[in-house]
């Protein structure tokens, strides 16, 4: 009787563990106008909206996610027509794709869908392929109130609180970084030796550091007449004031590209990282892509 009232007791602390962690990781289920593109998020997800576009950036210890939302009357025409002629999602009202990607230490998981009325694009990066956190958050995905993925659990449903993606508001955070002004025009450093700079162990942050407007670069005429193209890539210093310092080149091109480049580098706009709820400097490898057509 003894061990059995142990046994008992044991339990029932064990259940009580379990229940308060669960309510403590609450998730959000986030719809779209027409009802039917459903997602749920973990807890401190940040919303960003730019006219017809919204935003949402998630993370956990594991992971990190984008989704991104247009509204496109002609995004199915526009998916069949660029993306795939023979999509791998068809729905009612759906058509979309998905790839797995390894990118250096990470992966890259990315799924472009299109409605009738919307694209919607999800960017995973991960440490791992697959976990059980990421796989709640794709288990939730739900289009015209299918899953998309099979092994999607209903039991978590009655501990997530349900909003609209219409209206949602934008995230405080992301208010204050827009409003940061430009960084200063400081010369810049040549390191051509230099290494490139990705995401670091998402666990050792509270928040990871998000870009949420990278301006793109403009050509020159005489990089056009020349037809140089190329990439450019900077190491920038992302300071906890949520300013830009240092810009170091690691890959530069000629006639004025490389200057151009960290022009719109200046202009980035982001969320620092945080540690234990303070925010913190890092450096990160930035891309620009030149391309004459």
């Amino acid at each position: 009787m003894k061990i059995k009232s142990i046994t008992a007791i044991f339990l029932t602390l064990f259940l009580q563990l379990i229940l308060s962690a669960q309510e403590n990781d609450k998730w959000t289920k986030v719809v779209s106008a027409e009802d039917n593109f459903v997602i749920s998020l973990p807890p401190n997800f940040l919303v960003d909206k730019e006219e017809k576009i919204r935003r949402i950036y998630a993370f956990s210890k594991t992971f990190t996610v984008k989704i991104e939302t247009v509204e496109n009357s002609k995004a199915k025409s526009e998916f069949k027509k660029y993306r795939s002629k023979k999509p791998r999602f068809v729905g009612i009202d759906f058509v979309g794709e998905f790839s797995i990607d390894k990118k250096d230490k990470n992966f890259l998981t990315t799924i472009w869908l299109a409605s009738s009325k919307a694209n919607h694009t999800i960017t995973i990066v991960s440490h791992e392929e697959t976990n059980s956190t990421l796989n709640r958050l794709l288990n939730s995905i739900r289009l015209d109130n299918e899953p998309l993925f099979n092994g999607q659990s209903l039991a978590v449903e009655n501990t997530e609180e349900s909003i609209s993606l219409v209206s949602i508001k934008t995230s405080q955070p992301i208010l204050e970084a827009l409003l940061q002004p430009d960084a200063e025009k400081k010369k810049f450093k040549y390191d051509l030796d230099g290494k490139e700079i990705y995401d670091e162990d998402f666990a050792k942050y509270s928040r990871p550091f998000v870009i949420i407007r990278k301006p793109r670069p403009s050509y020159t005429d005489a990089a056009r007449f020349n037809g140089v193209q190329g990439q450019v890539k900077l190491n920038v210093v992302f300071r906890a004031d949520g300013q830009i310092d240092d810009i170091i080149v690691l890959q530069g091109l000629s006639n004025g590209l490389t200057e151009e480049a960290v022009k719109a580098a200046r202009k980035i706009k982001f969320i620092p990282a945080e540690i234990d709820g303070k925010a913190v400097e890092v450096i990160r490898t930035v891309k620009y892509q030149f391309t004459i057509y």
